[in-house]
């Protein structure tokens, strides 16, 4: 595995390659991922049909459009997601790429990327789950106050993350199965996620260092929201700042799609495609 500032150092000049390209993929992808909730609204199912606390069998049809809407909306958005990852293994390899063939490439084999997100979500819940109930039990059995604990805003953050360490594990233990499903069209998507495994055993590590390293442009991203936040939505109701957050989060997510998601993205691709050789060089 070559040198995480080598690495880098290759990806970036790929990226910077088809920067153009890059950015209009990635706003591709935020975009749809953004319209999910006014997609939502527009069909009436905006927010969680709140009388499903009190009536459950009178809003159970409400509830069910709800999830049903939300999981195809999901499976979308990670179906794009993994055809984002297609392309930025290209795009590392210095294979030949024009926005005609990410949405040739999108709509083809659509069944087995879908199959692909859902039985990768499949391993994600219980161990997110896990993090759930560690919460749970924290703050509403054993009555947890933390900011009696830590007095610290960063500290409560770090705290409530802990219990969604084993997910992010899994995560990086999963991450390589969309590549492999790109480079080996004949396995199936069960043996991509057990391929996956058995590649990144001993290198979940390498793979969460690499992905740390571009925490100084994240946090640039965030500032620029913060501040945009802090002078449009500071000292307004409750309502108008609660909106604000939502903003706060589509403009870092904007700023942050100019350089930091697709530049990680490639970075990322270029991790996947080293290891892949070196696995094969020792087996």
């Amino acid at each position: 595995m070559k040198k995480r500032k080598t690495l880098k150092r290759e990806a970036n000049l790929q990226f910077i390659a088809r920067y153009g390209l890059c950015v209009v993929v990635q706003f591709i992808y935020l975009l749809i991922a953004f319209a999910q909730t006014p997609i939502l609204g527009l069909l009436g199912y905006g927010t969680f049909p709140a009388g499903v606390y009190t009536d459950f069998w009178g809003n159970i049809g409400a509830l069910l459009g709800y999830l049903l809407l939300t999981a195809l909306m999901s499976v979308l958005i990670g179906v794009i997601a993994i055809e984002m990852s297609y392309f930025h293994l290209c795009v590392f390899r210095d294979e030949k790429v024009s926005l005609r063939s990410f949405f040739a490439s999108l709509f083809t084999d659509v069944g087995r990327k879908a199959a692909a997100h859902v039985w990768r979500l499949l391993f994600f819940i219980p161990w997110g789950m896990i993090g759930v109930v560690v919460l749970y039990l924290l703050f509403y059995v054993a009555g947890l106050n933390l900011n009696a604990i830590t007095g610290s805003a960063l500290v409560a953050m770090l705290v409530l993350c802990v219990p969604f360490v084993p997910l992010a594990v899994k995560a990086l233990s999963y991450s390589a199965m969309p590549y492999i499903l790109r480079d080996c069209p004949q396995v199936s998507v069960r043996k991509a996620l057990r391929l996956s495994i058995t590649l990144m055993k001993g290198r979940k590590g390498k793979l969460f260092v690499l992905l740390l390293s571009f925490f100084g442009w994240f946090l640039v991203s965030m500032a620029v929201a913060i501040g945009v936040v802090e002078i449009f939505f500071m000292g307004s109701e409750e309502a108008t700042a609660r909106t604000g957050l939502s903003v706060g989060s589509y403009i870092m997510n904007t700023v942050a799609g100019f350089y930091l998601w697709p530049y990680m993205a490639v970075a990322q691709a270029g991790f996947y495609h080293h290891l892949k050789r070196d696995y094969r060089e020792k087996n």
